[in-house]
This record gives C-alpha cells, structure tokens and sequence, in this order.
C-alpha cells in the first residue's frame, strides 16, 4: 500500500486555528515526521498523533468536529471504508486528485455550523 505524502504546511496552519487534533496515519514514520514538524513549530501539545489503520477507528460517532484528508484518499487501499469512517463525524472536509494536476475539494458541514 501506497503511504499518503505527509502536509506539514496544512497541519500546523490548521493547528493554529483548532483546538486540538487528533491525526491518524498507517505508517509510524509519517507519524514521526509530522511529530518533529509540529516540535520544531512549537505546536506539539496540541495534536495527538495515532498510527492506526482508518479502516477502523475506536472513536464512537461524532467524537470530532470534523474530519480532513489532504490528497491522500486516492492512496488508501480501502477508501470508501476509510469515507464511512470519516463520516461519522459532524463535519468533512477532504481535498481529493481527480488526476493531473487536478483536485476536488468536497466539504459536508453540519447544518448548525451553516
């Protein structure tokens, strides 16, 4: 299986705006990167960092505010598992590549946030 390319500039920018995050990633070395990006951003305390596979999550329904993907849905071997997963939450926001050069940027916010 493919590994997602790790965004260390949309993390720590949505770090500054969200109460705590609760990031989850397959591969501990992702996790590791996105831990020493955070550290040397001085926004460590405020993500929780999990490796798991999101096929199947522990958390129950509407745990977070939202769930995001960065272009990485089109590397998970099981993406519609992982969809179901996200959607559970109250809010989703995910930035898909339709290809080259081409992204699709899909959102459900819960009708009390409209």
């Amino acid at each position: 299986m493919k590994r997602p390319v790790h965004d260390p500039e949309f993390l720590l920018r949505l770090a500054r705006h969200a109460g705590t995050i609760t990031t989850v990633d397959i591969a501990a070395e992702e996790q590791r990167c996105a831990r020493l990006n955070a550290r040397y951003a001085s926004a460590e305390a405020k993500i929780r960092f999990v490796v798991r596979d999101a096929v199947r999550l522990p958390w129950s329904d509407s745990t977070f505010d939202a769930a995001t993907t960065m272009n990485a849905m089109h590397h998970i071997a099981h993406f519609k598992q992982v969809l179901k997963e996200m959607l559970r939450e109250r809010g989703l926001v995910t930035r898909l590549r339709k290809g080259c050069n081409q992204e699709v940027l899909a959102a459900r916010v819960p009708a009390a946030a409209a």
